[in-house]
């Protein structure tokens, strides 16, 4: 996981793009690397802009991947980040 963190360290926030093409070469055969589709919490179904999660993608055919899952959401706040920052710190991990 290391290794993927530093190969994206560099990469521009606002290149999601090339983020997303560099976890595919990174965590092919790993991880199924899915863009812009929901996933299943407890309370909502949100649509991550990435979601990394468990081998095979055929288990997801009747169902959205759920906490136990997923290894990594990455969502590109570019153009919502003011708004995400003044939100209630209540809701804040």
């Amino acid at each position: 996981m290391s290794a993927i963190i530093e190969s994206l360290q560099d990469t521009p926030i606002s290149e999601p793009e090339r983020s997303s093409a560099m976890l595919d070469e990174l965590l092919s055969g790993k991880a199924d690397i899915r863009f812009n589709g929901p996933v299943t919490l407890s309370d909502s179904e949100p649509e991550p802009d990435i979601a990394i999660v468990r081998l095979p993608e055929s288990c997801y055919n009747g169902r959205y991947p759920a906490p136990q899952d997923i290894f990594w959401i990455v969502e590109f706040a570019n153009t919502s980040l003011n708004k995400d920052w003044v939100a209630p710190p209540c809701i804040k991990a």
